[in-house]
């Protein structure tokens, strides 16, 4: 990937990040186990099916 879409693509998902944390339930946070199985949760359930 060419730097300028790499550098793009990293504002887009740390936007995308921000988005994610905003709707996580604080207790879906509370451990690193707990917020791997939010993120790819989330993951699955917003972001993957944009992407198809």
């Amino acid at each position: 990937m060419n730097p300028e879409n790499q550098k793009k693509l990293q504002e887009y998902v740390r936007g995308i990040a921000e988005i994610l944390y905003q709707e996580a339930a604080p207790e879906d946070l509370a451990s690193l186990g707990d917020i791997e199985k939010t993120i790819r949760q989330q993951t699955l359930d917003y972001v993957t099916p944009q992407l198809g």
